[in-house]
């Protein structure tokens, strides 16, 4: 055995061949080409041009290895659902899929179309203010009808009426007892109190939002329009206390705004008068008997030709499902378009 005596002189030599310089200079001798004390755990961050310790200052443009272990994705084990899911899946605790779609809040568009009525002086038009009988109330369609204006030489409307022999009729429509109106819209301050307002029924000859108008009626008893009962009459009217004065400029004038239940297919029927421009020298035009169809359109938009219900697979044409798949599903998802329409 080598003697305490023998092995401390052996330590004690090896210290004396090293000099002061060469003690000072093994302390942080590891450096990288940009002069990083590799062996103190420094690296080079080109982000921020300097040397540093990752896990006390972490480079941006560098992987963070502790973050890296922690955002590995978990170990799921498979599982097999019978279920498509536009929007993915919902993920339990763990992280890991379950059969169950996530919920996502959309509506589907369902335009209704504009056509020609082949009157001279102005068509219809109707229009859905809620999304396929959803995003409103429950249970309920908005629909917002207008007049284009066809002939060029047309200057305004200034009243819409009922007469013994051209009869006004309006649909039963949900009303707002609270801040509700039945004669140009809501105020958007008050909708914003009450955001049912946005869905109120109401007439029209132009406005929308409840502003100042000089449109006043007669013989209408707003008291029995509801939700039960039409707005009919053979003697009434709205109408502009100035006809001379557009009550608003436009080729499409709003007449009225309805909210009416999904599963109600109705009309409207309204006759209406208006002047002309002065520089054609005609004093008023007259269209009676304008019917507007009023009937919740189909979830499907009109281009889609083959949709998905959820589970199963139809053809479409026009916003009509024809044959469908016949797979059983556990759970539904979803219903969307998986194609549209190429146009050609």
């Amino acid at each position: 055995m080598i003697g305490m005596k023998t092995l401390m002189f052996a330590v004690l030599s090896v210290f004396a061949d090293v000099s002061g310089d060469d003690i000072v200079a093994s302390v942080g001798s590891q450096r990288d080409d940009n002069n990083c004390v590799t062996d103190g755990g420094y690296q080079w961050c080109e982000e921020t041009k300097s040397c540093g310790r990752p896990w006390i200052e972490p480079c941006p443009d560098r992987p963070d290895p502790v973050s890296d272990a922690l955002s590995e994705p978990p170990q799921c084990a498979e599982v097999m659902c019978m279920i498509y899911c536009k929007n993915g899946r919902v993920m339990d605790d763990s992280g890991c899929p379950r059969c169950l779609c996530k919920v996502v809040e959309e509506h589907p568009s369902c335009d209704i179309p504009y056509t020609d009525c082949g009157m001279k002086s102005v068509c219809p038009r109707v229009k859905e203010i809620t999304s396929c009988g959803l995003g409103g109330l429950e249970g309920y369609t908005t629909y917002r009808l207008s007049l284009v204006i066809k002939d060029p030489r047309i200057k305004g409307i200034y009243i819409m009426y009922g007469s013994k022999k051209n009869v006004m009729y309006i649909p039963p429509a949900y009303q707002v007892d609270h801040l509700g109106s039945n004669i140009g819209g809501t105020d958007l301050i008050h909708q914003s109190m009450n955001p049912r307002l946005k869905y109120d029924s109401w007439i029209s000859l132009g406005h929308v939002d409840g502003s100042p108008s000089l449109v006043r009626a007669i013989g209408l008893d707003f008291t029995k329009w509801g939700s039960n009962s039409p707005l009919k009459t053979n003697n009434g009217a709205i109408f502009s206390m100035d006809p001379l004065k557009v009550v608003v400029s436009g080729r499409e004038i709003v007449v009225a705004q309805l909210t009416i239940p999904n599963d109600v297919i109705d009309k409207v029927i309204i006759n209406v008068e208006g002047n002309y421009k002065r520089e054609f020298g005609i004093p008023v035009w007259v269209q009676d008997d304008i019917e507007f169809s009023l009937k919740t359109p189909s979830q499907i938009p009109r281009k889609c030709v083959s949709w998905n219900d959820g589970c199963n697979t139809c053809v479409v044409k026009d916003g009509v499902m024809g044959g469908c798949t016949r797979r059983m599903c556990f759970v539904k998802g979803n219903s969307h378009c998986e194609k549209y329409d190429s146009g050609h």
